[in-house]
């Protein structure tokens, strides 16, 4: 499996995907190529915010999925394994705080009453969640979600106790240099869209 350096992950290459004309969807639709890139004047910000702060800030939109899981982590604890019930709890928590436009729901409401997809194969919430988690852990493919993480310094680990209790670590202010590579220990073998090659990137010091 390739890794993903932290010395190689500043401005990522947003030409690249300005320059994809088109994407297929799971329909066999086409649709727009997403960024999952922060541009380096974000990547900044957000550096120097965490800085400030003293704790990793979520790199999306408050109020989403992939928000609500980064922020229960940090509430939780960097650099620590949570179990996933105690993540799903806190997530829940802060999910809820936030409430959507659209049908003034709260954040949670919405993630917990939205029927899966028919090819998700996670049938109740603990899989939902864990499915999102492993989506965040993506460095490669058509969707690699977990990049902003790495320009951040940090990445999610997906790991089992002495018992197979699956437990879930946020690391983060991971050295300058050192290869970033999501643990899933919740799988034999690692999809390839969980770990992919990425380079020709450089992280800001």
């Amino acid at each position: 499996m390739s890794k993903l350096s932290t010395d190689s992950v500043v401005g990522f290459p947003l030409v690249e995907v300005s320059k994809a004309k088109k994407m297929i969807g799971r329909n066999g639709a086409e649709v727009k190529p997403r960024n999952h890139y922060l541009s380096k004047e974000k990547q900044d910000l957000f550096l120097k915010e965490i800085e400030e702060k003293g704790h990793f800030i979520p790199p999306h939109k408050v109020g989403t999925v992939y928000w609500g899981i980064g922020q229960a982590l940090v509430e939780l604890g960097e650099n620590k394994s949570h179990l996933i019930g105690v993540v799903l709890r806190k997530f829940e928590d802060v999910m809820k705080k936030e409430t959507r436009k659209v049908r003034h729901q709260n954040s949670w409401d919405h993630f917990a009453t939205k029927a899966p997809r028919v090819d998700e194969g996670a049938k109740d919430i603990y899989g939902r969640l864990l499915q999102d988690i492993t989506v965040l852990q993506r460095l490669g493919g058509q969707h690699p979600y977990g990049i902003k993480y790495v320009q951040l310094r940090a990445c999610i680990d997906i790991l089992k106790n002495e018992r197979g209790a699956l437990l879930v670590q946020l690391r983060t202010g991971i050295p300058l240099g050192e290869m970033i590579y999501p643990v899933n220990e919740s799988k034999k073998k690692l999809s390839k869209r969980v770990v992919g090659a990425v380079s020709g990137v450089r992280m800001a010091e």
